[in-house]
């Protein structure tokens, strides 16, 4: 005889005993299941795979090799490299428990040098070197430094080679013969950003404006050439590239005497030739998302679930967006801040003197470019006594008179530089 806790009547009023009534929820619960795997297994055959992806990305990314300045790049990048010290060894392990594969990658890259480019392996006082460097300089000042900078002439004249490609594209599959971009020693391409530096700057001490200004676009080049690449540090690498060059042209004209041949080709190449923001953080994440199937995670499962949550409800794709987006905007904000410093330049040769306001200069300069991209607010010009001052006012949007400090104010100074006031006025050159 059935106890009443072992029925259970159905519906139609019938009376189940419990165990028939389990087993019926089992066999549902156990096709939902299979219905579930074949539907998995269907998708999961009917879907590319991860190498499919990535050759499908390269396909549609492909540059003839006539176009591609990531021949060349690769032919520079490759040589004797700089051993890794025992703290960056173990700096690495610990990354590598808390830092995506693809982060992981990228971490490394930086570190990546090559011994015939430091200046630790040719000169007697780098330091001294560097800082000489820095600043328009005559060879007599560092001897050392030219006779390092001669050495690598060949260098130097096929880096201007391959900036004056129209494209640079590094594969993301292995191929033979070709160096991938996750394969590219960013720390490599510093040290050729350094070494342009150096010889720009020697160029501009020395009077040989042409070929300090050629080696100038030659660094914006490179910077728009690794902003071609989807990968978060490569962008960041070429922000930091082209405002190397924009910053040693922006001292030309502020500075330079009889300036006006050049300003015309120096403001041409002020013109926007970079992708929408959008287009470059979808084809970085796009690529972050296909490689971290096919790279060794080496983090807790813990810790990657917990990321994988991130992922999903707050969009964390493993990089910094929002802070990369900032130095994005940064960097389009300097380059229109230096289309205005060549305008600026011109009122001061006209007149003998620096305009009361933008709107002195507003008509000769192209639509809209007086609206800072930074803040979306109108850059701030002040004149003083010395000059004047042009600077946005920041992502923060509120004016904090030009200064900047990581943890204060964000106003982004375009002239004068951070660290410095503005320079007493110079006799006008006239033309």
């Amino acid at each position: 005889m059935n106890r009443i806790g072992d029925i259970h009547p159905d519906p139609l009023g019938k009376v189940v005993p419990r165990r028939s009534r389990l087993m019926c929820w089992g066999r549902r619960i156990a096709g939902l299941v299979l219905l579930s795997t074949v539907v998995l297994l269907a998708w999961h055959w009917l879907t590319a795979g991860p190498q499919e992806k990535l050759a499908a990305f390269d396909a549609a990314h492909a540059v003839p090799d006539e176009d591609n300045a990531a021949l060349i790049y690769a032919e520079l990048l490759r040589g004797e490299e700089v051993p890794r010290d025992k703290l960056e060894i173990k700096v690495d392990a610990m990354l590598a428990a808390i830092h995506d594969p693809v982060s992981l990658q990228e971490t490394r890259a930086p570190n990546r040098k090559l011994r015939v480019l430091e200046l630790s392996e040719g000169l007697s006082d780098p330091n001294t070197a560097t800082a000489v460097g820095s600043r328009p300089w005559k060879s007599a000042e560092c001897p050392e430094l030219k006779q390092w900078l001669d050495k690598h002439h060949n260098r130097i004249d096929k880096l201007q080679e391959a900036a004056r490609k129209p494209a640079c594209y590094f594969p993301l599959g292995s191929t033979p013969g070709r160096m991938s971009l996750f394969d590219v020693p960013l720390g490599t391409f510093r040290q050729h950003v350094s070494l342009l530096i150096h010889a720009a700057n020697n160029d501009f001490g020395e009077g040989n404006i042409n070929e300090a200004i050629a080696k100038c676009q030659a660094l914006i080049s490179m910077g728009r050439h690794l902003r071609q690449q989807p990968s978060a540090l490569c962008l960041t690498v070429g922000i930091v590239c082209e405002a190397a060059g924009r910053h040693i042209l922006a001292e030309f004209v502020m500075a330079a005497p009889a300036a006006e041949p050049y300003l015309d080709d120096l403001a041409a190449g002020c013109d926007s030739t970079d992708r929408d923001w959008e287009s470059l953080r979808r084809d970085i994440n796009r690529v972050r998302d296909i490689c971290s199937r096919l790279l060794d995670d080496q983090r807790p499962l813990k810790f990657r679930a917990y990321m994988w949550y991130q992922r999903v409800w707050y969009g964390d794709h493993g990089w910094i967006e929002d802070r990369t987006h900032e130095l994005y905007r940064r960097m389009l904000s300097e380059r229109q801040g230096l289309r205005i410093l060549i305008e600026l330049r011109r009122f001061r040769d006209r007149t003998g003197q620096w305009p009361q306001s933008l709107d002195q200069v507003a008509a000769a300069l192209p639509a809209g470019i007086l609206l800072d991209p930074l803040s979306d607010r109108p850059y701030v010009y002040r004149r003083s006594e010395h000059g004047f001052s042009l600077h946005s006012v920041g992502a923060n949007r509120v004016d904090e008179g030009g200064r900047h400090k990581w943890d204060g104010p964000d106003d982004w100074p375009i002239w004068p530089p951070r660290g410095r006031t503005a320079e007493p006025e110079q006799k006008s050159t006239g033309r």
